[in-house]
């Protein structure tokens, strides 16, 4: 492509000089107490993920992902062989991060890429190469890397045993983790082991909707977890043995997925405690409780569940008492994905009827929840607010680093309900933090990037920049969010009631530099 002549970049740019890049200003930034300021210990940043954004799915050295396999078989159209080309344009994407003011820039690695065949045998250099790069970069432009190790894609090969519903999957994931801190932990200082553990063990061991599609729904989710959850700590411990020098003052956490929880009827309040239980506390209590383990809710009514069932045993594993020891404790801060939140009910049993869904909860959605293009994501910016107070109070207000926040919205550009959102979701993060001390350290918006959402693929895009996958190039345009959040970042403030953007102007990308 020739340079535009002066004259015509002049002409183009006319829309901005005349209107701005936004039309957001912050009149009465915040209430009299300030609860609407960020923090000088507050970051803001973005997510990403490999697989979601990457492509590039069989190029220098990188094996099949189990998503790959799984995607190919289902012949999924589109899929993410190629999804937003993120492995040859990070340079762009990191930049366009970069210029929105964030100062923390998640993304994960692929396992697949780093070691193909699974093996200490057959590390890639080419991929470590590549990551060192573009860690490199994230730093390059001012931003802090927050790495996560999975995020639900491993090689292909070890859904041949069971992928996480073997304990095989540990002693692997181990192996993986050791290249990884040897080649990157002096670059990173924050690490994330496994994200969302609670959705991938449900969706993908129980109700068989992700790879591997198992539906192994009574036992396979809760052994998936436990694997899980010993893989992490026997990483964590790895990291803190051998690694933790690297970097002064290096972080490693995981990520839970929690929904906050609204009893249905006003005169109990028992189901949204037990929900909390059965999704949050899962896997959170084994870690971050006073005494370890399981809830005890979910011991008690699975065991019995188990019991009605004709088993011997619970169908939930039991964890040993040095699993606990080994388990507890291993997590530097409590990562938080928050999207939404639930209604509940008891259901009723008898002495001889099994519990509802191991639960004995009816979770629902209110009909007054406003919703968007996603079915299973009502927009609830309270929950987010209130989940930040229960972990303050349940677990003695650890550092709390919210990961992911964000909303699938149609693919327009002018993308006022996601601005809505982040505004409703970011206010009740700052009043729970600047009112009510919770610890919080980070807020990291999902995603950076229209990119691909497993199994609804590009239907529902989550990005502040919209990626036109029907472009061989996956151009970039950033979206009214994009620029509202660059305005409020800059500004360290929301405005005290959310004031509506207008449409932005179109902004000319050319060779992917905004002129």
């Amino acid at each position: 492509m020739k340079p535009f002549s002066i004259g015509l970049q002049i002409f183009l740019l006319l829309p901005c000089l005349i209107f701005g890049r936004t039309t957001v200003n912050f009149p009465n930034l915040s209430d009299d107490d300030g609860l609407l300021k960020f923090p000088d210990d507050l970051m803001i940043g973005v997510s990403t993920s490999a697989y979601q954004t990457e492509g590039a799915w069989d190029i220098d050295g990188k094996s099949p992902s189990n998503w790959d396999e799984y995607t190919h078989v289902k012949n999924f159209t589109p899929n993410a062989d190629i999804a937003c080309d993120s492995y040859h344009k990070y340079k762009e994407d990191i930049k366009l991060a970069a210029n929105a003011n964030f100062k923390f820039f998640r993304m994960s690695l692929s396992w697949s890429r780093i070691l193909p065949t699974g093996s200490l045998e057959n590390i890639n250099y080419d991929a470590i190469n590549h990551y060192k790069k573009v860690l490199n970069e994230v730093k390059k432009q001012g931003m802090i890397p927050f790495v996560t190790l999975y995020h639900w894609d491993h090689p292909a090969i070890f859904d041949k045993f069971g992928g996480w519903n073997s304990e095989k999957m540990i002693i692997a994931f181990n192996n993986y983790a050791q290249v990884v801190f040897k080649n990157f932990a002096s670059i990173v200082k924050f690490w994330t082991t496994i994200n969302e553990p609670i959705a991938y063990c449900y969706y993908e061991h129980g109700k068989g909707f992700l790879p591997p599609g198992d539906t192994f729904e009574g036992r396979g989710p809760y052994i998936c977890g436990q694997n899980m959850l010993i893989a992490h700590a026997q990483v964590y411990h790895l990291f803190k043995k051998k690694y933790n020098n690297y970097n002064p003052n290096s972080q490693i956490g995981i990520v839970n997925a929690c929904w906050n929880f609204y009893p249905a009827n006003s005169s109990e309040s028992e189901s949204a405690v037990i929900a909390f239980q059965y999704n949050c506390g899962w896997l959170s209590n084994p870690i971050f409780s006073k005494k370890g383990d399981y809830p005890d809710i979910m011991k008690q009514r699975i065991k019995e569940n188990s019991y009605l069932e004709g088993l011997s045993t619970s169908r939930l594993p039991e964890l040993s008492k040095s699993m606990i020891k080994l388990i507890k404790g291993t997590s530097d801060y409590f990562g938080l994905n928050y999207y939404t939140s639930r209604m509940t009910n008891n259901v009723k049993k008898s002495q001889s009827e099994k519990w509802f869904d191991d639960s004995g909860v009816d979770m629902t959605i209110n009909n007054e929840w406003p919703m968007d293009v996603a079915a299973w994501l009502p927009i609830v910016p309270e929950g987010l607010g209130d989940m930040l107070r229960i972990i303050k109070n349940k677990y003695k207000n650890p550092p709390v680093y919210i990961l992911e926040n964000g909303i699938a919205s149609d693919g327009n550009r002018y993308d006022l309900e996601r601005t809505k959102y982040f505004y409703s979701h970011m206010k009740e993060m700052l009043i729970a933090k600047n009112r009510d001390d919770c610890n919080v350290k980070a807020y990291v918006v999902w995603s950076l990037l229209d990119s691909f959402e497993w199994v609804a693929r590009y239907s529902q895009p989550f990005g502040i920049v919209h990626v036109d996958h029907n472009s061989p190039h996956r151009t970039r345009t950033p979206k009214t969010s994009y620029y509202w959040l660059k305005d409020m970042i800059h500004q360290r403030a929301l405005p005290s009631t959310f004031i509506t953007p207008l449409h932005p102007p179109k902004i000319i990308y050319w060779n992917g530099t905004e002129i």
